[in-house]
């Protein structure tokens, strides 16, 4: 190599000034940035358009799973989860997760739900490559309805995460990229006073500014549960969830005595 005064580095074969260095660097930035914002910007919808889904193997299997303490929910308690988890493994090797949750009722349960995993497994097995809207339009129509939303949400879960794998986006950014962090809500089960107060206190320690509390078993029995969170956590903001436990008046009574306590609350269910 010989270097020139003026700049010049003549290599075999090349001949690069600092000028042109600079320039390549200043490109190099350039693109590297308007690969972030592509990135970025590619979102799930062009995504399915322009995607091919060709499934080697898709599966449910069961997920049990028993809790440390019973969860009641309006009328129903469940001591262990019966859900299902469906596996889907793409022909190029990457693999996605979903999960079906399962709360049983007089028709629904852990069998019915794996009965039409099975069915929408099928289908994404045995079927021909599909661009990824076609295959999750065909996914709704074998599983339509909020009847079978659950096991719908489970099924396009574990396609779009293989999907998700294949290319090495992740889904904060597939689903939008405007955060890589996520707010959410920790819940008080149906519970006594004193128990959603140590809950209360430690979701408090952890951070939680905001708590989902399951209500719907009395307008006294709500309110002292209410207090008692209050008192662990003066902060909070509540959700309340009845779970279809309030009539309307009833909904109407807790709100309104909640706010002549002064109360921060937004209702759901």
């Amino acid at each position: 190599m010989v270097s020139i005064a003026s700049g010049v580095s003549i290599l075999p074969g090349s001949i690069k000034t600092s000028s042109n260095m600079k320039q390549k660097k200043k490109l190099t930035k350039l693109v590297t940035e308007s690969t972030e914002r592509q990135k970025t910007s590619f979102g799930l919808k062009n995504l399915t358009e322009v995607f091919w889904v060709d499934v080697h193997r898709a599966e449910g299997r069961p997920l049990n799973v028993r809790l440390d303490e019973p969860l009641i929910v309006a009328s129903s308690r469940l001591e262990v989860v019966e859900n299902e988890a469906i596996r889907i493994e793409l022909s190029n090797g990457c693999v996605g997760w979903g999960e079906v949750a399962v709360l049983p009722s007089l028709n629904w349960n852990q069998a019915n739900a794996l009965e039409k995993v099975r069915d929408g497994c099928e289908f994404l097995g045995q079927g021909p490559p599909l661009t990824l809207n076609l295959a999750l339009d065909q996914i709704s129509k074998i599983v339509p309805g909020s009847e079978f939303a659950s096991v719908r949400a489970g099924l396009e879960m574990a396609l779009i995460v293989a999907v998700a794998n294949s290319i090495d986006v992740p889904l904060w950014r597939l689903f939008g990229g405007v955060s890589n962090t996520l707010s959410t809500a920790a819940t008080i089960p149906t519970t006594s006073s004193a128990k959603a107060f140590d809950l209360a206190a430690k979701d408090r320690k952890l951070g939680f500014k905001t708590l989902k509390i399951h209500v719907g078993r009395g307008l006294d029995t709500d309110i002292e549960v209410l207090q008692a969170v209050r008192a662990a956590h003066p902060q909070c903001l509540f959700i309340l969830d009845a779970t279809e436990g309030y009539t309307s008046k009833e909904a109407i009574d807790v709100l309104e005595k909640l706010n002549d306590q002064d109360f921060s609350t937004r209702q759901i269910g």
